[in-house]
């Protein structure tokens, strides 16, 4: 699966969530999650994620599991004793969640048998589409998957590496990924694409009375408030930067419309002709036509220099 995503959808946690129940519900069950930088895995890194949900797991509920390997890239869950013979031997659950730091190396993936492989911070791969290759007969036999693959990622990465990470959502198929309607391209289409989470969906700002704002009392996104939240949340950014590179960041994790021209290091192109380009949600766009009769497609909060 290739899942696209805006910040702060609190994927970490629900891949956590996944490793951590393989791990307590299926007995020798392996789970790996592969990231570029070991510092995607630890420090606010899923990793650190999982291993909150397991202390508290293992302190506060009866699933609670000895752990023969316990260190901060990997957990096993078992226990040492000795047979009738002295020797040494693991007896326990054997599932493990491992994390594995890739460094631009996609053949470190190879041979590693998981019921669950994760790929964290996707858009920062450098060698993303091989490592994918690499690892599928892991979870794959004879045109059969007996595991998971997902990928997830954000644009607007540092060292960020996009075109993989576009190619599996628009190709999922060349992937063996779950492919999905696109209900989120302004253009319609027939051709199955990943999934995706734009910035507006379930935005969990709450008033003084602990109401949601962006969200209705079942959950569900008030999509035209949460959009207009956002563009206003744009226009300060864009308007109050004291350097270009802020603005530039805070564009790339936010969407433009995919007509845009806009200026790379290969000359200027369209944003839906640029391989580089990140797709984050859809906006409503605008025609604006001066008194010369030119036209230009624009969202409400871009800026128009009028000569003065």
């Amino acid at each position: 699966m290739c899942a696209l995503k805006s910040r702060r959808k609190g994927y970490s946690y629900k891949n956590a969530s996944m490793a951590c129940r393989n791990y307590y519900l299926f007995p020798g069950s392996k789970t790996y999650i592969y990231a570029s930088n070991k510092q995607y895995l630890t420090e606010d890194g899923i990793l650190t994620k999982a291993w909150d949900y397991m202390d508290f797991i293992d302190k506060n509920t009866a699933w609670g599991k000895k752990r023969s390997v316990n260190t901060q890239m990997r957990k096993r869950a078992g226990f040492f004793t000795k047979d009738e013979y002295g020797n040494e031997i693991e007896l326990g659950f054997k599932s493990e969640i491992i994390g594995v730091t890739l460094k631009d190396n996609p053949d470190v993936v190879r041979g590693k048998a998981g019921k669950l492989i994760i790929f964290e911070e996707a858009g920062s791969f450098s060698e993303l589409g091989a490592a994918w290759q690499i690892a599928r007969p892991s979870v794959e036999q004879d045109g059969m998957a007996f595991g998971t693959m997902i990928a997830f990622g954000t644009g607007g990465d540092e060292d960020s590496h996009f075109e993989t990470l576009k190619d599996m959502f628009y190709n999922p198929d060349g992937y063996n990924c779950i492919g999905f309607d696109n209900i989120w391209d302004e253009t319609p289409s027939d051709k199955k694409c990943g999934f995706f989470i734009p910035q507006y969906t379930n935005m969990d700002f709450r008033d003084d009375a602990g109401n949601r704002i962006y969200m209705d009392n079942d959950g569900n996104t008030l999509r035209r408030k949460s959009v207009e939240y956002i563009l206003t949340e744009r226009r300060k950014v864009i308007e109050n930067a004291t350097n270009s590179v802020a603005v530039d960041r805070y564009v790339a994790e936010h969407c433009l419309d995919g007509d845009t021209w806009i200026s790379t290091e290969d000359g200027v192109t369209r944003i839906k002709d640029n391989p580089k380009a990140w797709i984050s949600g859809v906006k409503d766009v605008y025609r604006l036509t001066t008194e010369d009769g030119t036209e230009l497609l624009l969202t409400d909060n871009h800026k128009i220099f009028d000569g003065k």
